[in-house]
């Protein structure tokens, strides 16, 4: 009798267990499909690769004049925890200074205010060149700035490499492409503002 409860149980699992994996691929292909149609709408380049179970997603090509790339990453290593990553890289940076653009809440440091403060009490920003950071506040910047603010997650940084935005996750649901992307407006707006200065 024990060896047919200890039979029943393993079934169990071994039944779960293919559920849980047919249900992951389900949900990997489901996001293959939505940052193709992503990639599709922007006129740019898709491509995937399988990752264990999962398939990690690049949509790349050239926006604003610029190399542009949202990419899907594992980052840490085997012996530890392992983090699915989505980033939005313009490399090299089009600008030759930094700036840190965080959340608020997210208790970032400023050297910087706007002065409005549908802006100032929602973000944080960082710079060492306030001058050249103040010529891409546009009002177009500064609106599509606005919309990001419910989801505006780790940032806009800049470096002497890239302009970069990421989040600690992958698309789970079809609206977080238009949270990307709303980010993404914000990128381009500040590429367009320097390019008018």
């Amino acid at each position: 009798m024990l060896y047919l409860y200890i039979s029943i149980g393993i079934l169990i699992a071994v039944v779960l267990l293919y559920l849980l994996f047919q249900n992951g691929k389900k949900a990997s292909l489901k996001k293959v499909e939505w940052y193709k149609a992503w990639a599709f709408k922007m006129n740019l380049n898709h491509s995937a690769e399988k990752y264990l179970m999962a398939k990690l997603n690049t949509v790349s090509g050239t926006l604003e004049g610029c190399n542009f790339k949202i990419f899907e990453k594992i980052t840490g290593s085997h012996h530890e925890s392992q983090y699915l990553h989505t980033f939005i890289h313009f490399e090299p940076s089009p600008f030759d200074f930094e700036f840190d653009i965080s959340r608020k809440s997210l208790g970032g440091k400023s050297n910087f205010e706007l002065g409005d403060p549908t802006i100032d009490d929602h973000f944080t920003f960082l710079t060492n060149d306030t001058a050249k950071f103040r010529a891409l506040l546009t009002p177009d910047a500064i609106n599509k700035l606005k919309l990001t603010s419910a989801f505006f997650g780790t940032g806009i940084k800049c470096d002497n490499e890239k302009l970069e935005h990421y989040y600690l996750g992958g698309l789970t649901k079809e609206s977080q492409t238009e949270e990307l992307e709303a980010i993404l407006n914000v990128m381009q707006a500040f590429i367009k503002a320097k390019k008018s200065t």
